[in-house]
């Protein structure tokens, strides 16, 4: 996680990086937030639960879509529930990259997810190009 001052974006040097608890100018101190997420992920807040919401395929590449929450972006975490398991995945073919997209929902108990499919198999993704298209989730949240 970084921040930095919204009118120093383009000022790489006043950027700060969580580490461990602390901040540090360091972008090689960073640290994991929780384990178990992808490298690609969404952390945004989630008006229903009152709580920031992590969205991510387990591990990075799974068929397992989870949440954890937090009530502040660098948690503590809650411990992860699956919220959706991509029906694409087998031998050869694989999922990544979900997150949410939180302007997308129509409803603030609502959570619209997506996740993209591919396959080792190129010759797969050339006779259907469907594989690859993003998929997307509305998921409701209690």
């Amino acid at each position: 996680m970084a921040r930095v001052p919204e009118e120093k974006l383009s000022d790489f040097g006043e950027w700060r990086f969580y580490a461990k608890g602390e901040w540090s100018k360091n972008a090689d101190d960073a640290t994991a937030l929780c384990a178990g997420v992808a490298n690609e992920y969404s952390v945004s807040w989630q008006p229903a639960l009152k709580q920031y919401v992590a969205v991510y395929t387990e591990n990075g590449l799974s068929r397992n879509i989870r949440l954890k929450t937090a009530s502040a972006p660098a948690g503590p975490w809650s411990q992860s529930v699956v919220i959706y398991q991509c029906p694409e995945t087998n031998k050869n073919t694989f999922c990544y990259a979900a997150k949410a997209h939180p302007t997308l929902a129509q409803s603030p108990d609502e959570l619209v997810v997506t996740y993209v499919a591919n396959t080792m198999n190129f010759r797969q993704v050339l006779d259907d190009a469907r594989l690859y298209w993003p998929q997307f989730l509305r998921v409701r949240l209690r």
